[in-house]
């Protein structure tokens, strides 16, 4: 399972960083770029020890890889909030 420890929105470099992962997902999907998108993710991805970044990015669902790269173009999402740790009111 992926863990992505992406950057914050105050970490410096946002500009840099919008601009190489538009270059890259804009670009046809060959293989070679596929792998280039691949490869500039592994940074951002944290897994168990004992597995494989690589592997686990190459696994994941569609979401998952949609979710980081909307993160990385400037598209923040803020957490849900689960339903089960909000209090009832009683009336």
């Amino acid at each position: 399972m992926i863990k992505w420890n992406l950057p914050k929105m105050d970490t410096p470099g946002y500009l840099r960083r919008r601009r190489e992962i538009a270059v890259l997902v804009d670009a046809d999907p060959t293989l070679e770029n596929i792998d280039a998108i691949i490869e500039y993710l592994l940074p951002y991805v944290e897994v168990p020890e004992g597995e494989d970044a690589k592997e686990a990015l190459l696994d994941a669902p569609e979401i998952v890889y949609q979710r980081a790269v909307l993160e990385l173009l400037g598209y923040h999402f803020g957490k849900v909030p689960d339903p089960k740790d909000e209090k009832s009111e009683t009336l």
